[in-house]
């Protein structure tokens, strides 16, 4: 399999760059998963291998300006101490009030309350779906701002949990309980989804910035374990919630079908749009309409300065992919790297994010003073990565807010005062 290249990849970076925690092995990593996940749990899927080629080619370009960072150990950095930590402590906790609260007026205005919700949870949560894939969910500057700071909240959460003696539950408890209230309310898996592999990335950088260069320990690995199996009976709860007239065997096909499409569903689209996309093959019809350049891949700068959206509201693609069991509209950032820049300039594109994402690293390995900018490019490539299975999170203004955001924070718990 190609992707194999991948793991390869992020192998070699891991040994020249003596850690696990650098990008090249973490993208490299995250796309071999997603790459061979999708062939594993449904087999019979279509897959070009062409379309396979060019991502992990993409990826494999990205890691270049990698190789001429020095190969040395990483310094042991003075950023997190003692005083900053305990400072963060009290700034999370003010965001994670700060947020529940627009979250109950974002639901308010939505026609509902917690206490609804409470006695007809399936009800409500089902109607908020179906009002959400309607596009006519209420939005305001509370539901914004909810959005904006849980994730910053559940960045710096992974950062503080690690260096605390005691009250780690606390921090979980700050991190996790907006996107849960989304999860379990307006049936958003991807805010959790996210929220976590947000809390990881700063659990990776707190680590890193005191010496540790594994990605996981035995002991992460059982509560990572844990949360996995809790987070797949959540996932059955909310798709029973969308589901409640079935019998349960309709159920259980109703289920299986959604897990292909949302976990591996990415992999068969795209191989499907980048054939009819490059060999005129009759899989589509797939909507190709020329677009400002770049605008799939940031379309919040073009949102910035006044452009009507030019796609539904998630983010995503009106055509779908069907092979007859399951349907999904989720084609990968690839394929908007394609419509906006071409087959030779996303290769440009890459090399150029690759260099970016090197000199950032390079701050976060060895130098203290400018260390807010690779905490927050650290932070935007694990925004971004989370999503690339998706599309690019560079599509959602909230995701350039919450960098900000990171910084703010980062230089507010470090900042002195005079006596």
């Amino acid at each position: 399999m190609l992707s194999v290249l991948l793991f390869v990849n992020g192998v070699l970076y891991r040994v020249y760059l003596q850690s696990y925690i650098n990008p090249v092995t973490i993208v490299s990593f995250f796309w071999f998963f997603f790459l061979s996940f999708p062939v594993i749990v449904y087999p019979g899927g279509y897959v070009s291998a062409s379309a396979v080629f060019f991502i992990v080619s993409v990826i494999i370009v990205f890691s270049i300006p990698f190789y001429f960072i020095s190969g040395k150990k990483p310094n042991i950095i003075d950023v997190f101490s003692s005083k900053f930590i305990l400072r963060l402590y009290f700034i999370l906790f003010f965001l994670f009030i700060l947020s529940v609260f627009c979250f109950f007026i974002h639901l308010s205005n939505n026609g509902y309350t917690l206490f609804s919700w409470i006695r007809d949870p399936l009800s409500v949560t089902g109607g908020l779906v179906s009002a959400k894939y309607k596009g006519e969910i209420a939005y305001s500057l509370f539901s914004r701002l909810s959005v904006i700071l849980m994730y910053p909240v559940g960045f710096f959460s992974g950062i503080v949990s690690p260096n605390l003696n005691r009250g780690k539950w606390r921090v979980l408890v700050f991190c996790f309980t907006t996107p849960l209230l989304y999860f379990l309310i307006f049936g958003d898996k991807g805010a959790l989804l996210l929220v976590a592999f947000l809390f990881y990335s700063g659990w990776l950088i707190s680590k890193s910035a005191f010496g540790n260069r594994t990605l996981l320990d035995r002991k992460n690995f059982l509560a990572i374990l844990f949360l996995a199996v809790a987070l797949f009976i959540l996932l059955i709860l909310a798709f029973r919630s969308r589901a409640s007239g079935l019998s349960f065997d309709e159920f259980l096909s109703f289920f299986h079908r959604n897990m292909i499409s949302y976990s591996s569903g990415h992999l068969f689209a795209f191989s499907s749009w980048y054939d009819s996309y490059f060999w005129q093959e009759p899989t589509g019809p797939f909507d190709n309409r020329s677009l400002p350049f770049g605008y799939y891949t940031f379309a919040a700068v073009y949102d910035l300065f006044g452009w009507d959206r030019l796609f539904p509201h998630g983010g995503v693609y009106d055509d779908f992919y069907s092979d007859g069991f399951f349907k999904t509209n989720i084609y990968t950032v690839f394929r908007g790297f394609l419509l906006d820049f071409g087959i030779f300039a996303t290769y440009v594109f890459s090399l150029c994010a690759g260099f970016v994402s090197a000199l950032l690293f390079r701050v976060v390995r060895y130098n203290g003073k400018f260390f807010v900018f690779g905490l927050m490019g650290w932070y935007s490539l694990f925004v971004f990565l989370y999503s690339s299975y998706i599309i690019s999170s560079f599509i959602w203004l909230s995701t350039s807010f919450s960098i900000i955001l990171v910084g703010f924070l980062y230089l507010l718990g470090r900042l002195r005062f005079n006596k």
